[in-house]
């Protein structure tokens, strides 16, 4: 079968190109039977073109013209263009017309992603200081603070002459009038048996303690609390009641197992 097509290419050639009108190179399809396209030249060398012609399409080039009888495609042209005839809308642009109103605003489009932080810019010089505001209300009173050290001892004075002495006072009260030794839960472990005590009553991790018939003020008693562990006590009183509590090194108020003694100067 390639033998015979190629055969008819041949005759087909050779009977093309001894035609004085027109020389050109046909091509038929792959059966050989049908003849696809075609080019060649056409005419005299003075007045002919060159041409690329198939079934339904052809170009042709002559004089630096080229024609197509069907639509022009191409990826890239190069040039200004200002050669070109023919060409729709090509006639001198017209002035410039009134502007038309505006159109209704859209809908806000989405918002973006936020972009990259800019660099912090230089400080600016400080402004003038402003008027002094109104002072705020004072602040509840604050946990009494450790007790400073003892100051050195001044020198003794002269001993004055010595008084007449005065009649005997009637014997006072016991001295000690409450002691207890109590649990970080606020459980009384043993004690002097009027003492009541309630952890947390008006502060969290502070130890109320009642001691019967006595209205307890830290101006007319005295009293020693000891931490059975690594923290310092405080003591203070209200409404009757004597308040104990412990600090850690930091100042906060924590639970603690503790001794305490209360004296009746």
């Amino acid at each position: 079968m390639r033998t015979i097509n190629s055969l008819v290419i041949l005759l087909t050639l050779v009977c093309l190109v001894t035609a004085q009108s027109k020389s050109a190179i046909e091509f038929f399809d792959t059966t050989g039977s049908e003849s696809v396209s075609k080019f060649g030249w056409s005419g005299s060398k003075a007045d002919g073109e060159f041409f690329i012609q198939t079934p339904t399409d052809s170009v042709t080039v002559k004089n630096g013209d080229m024609k197509f009888n069907g639509t022009f495609s191409a990826k890239k042209l190069v040039g200004d263009g200002s050669g070109l005839t023919n060409l729709p809308g090509s006639g001198e642009q017209g002035p410039v017309g009134d502007k038309g109103p505006d159109g209704d605003k859209g809908p806000v489009g989405d918002k973006g992603p936020g972009g990259d932080q800019g660099p912090a810019g230089e400080q600016g010089p400080v402004g003038d200081k402003g008027p002094d505001g109104d002072q705020g209300p004072v602040g509840d009173k604050g946990p009494v603070g450790d007790q400073g050290p003892v100051g050195n001892k001044g020198p003794v004075g002269d001993q004055g002459p010595v008084g007449d002495q005065g009649p005997v006072g009637p014997a006072g009260p016991d001295k000690c009038i409450a002691f207890g030794s109590i649990a970080a839960d606020g459980t009384i472990r043993s004690g002097s048996g009027n003492i009541a005590c309630v952890l947390g009553a008006t502060e969290p991790n502070v130890y109320q303690i009642q001691i019967t018939d006595v209205s307890y003020s830290y101006f007319n008693y005295a009293t020693v609390a000891t931490c059975i562990g690594n923290a310092y006590m405080g003591t203070s009183s209200g409404s009757g009641y004597l308040y104990i509590w412990a600090n850690n090194s930091s100042g906060a108020k924590v639970a603690a197992n503790f001794h305490f003694v209360v004296f009746k100067p």
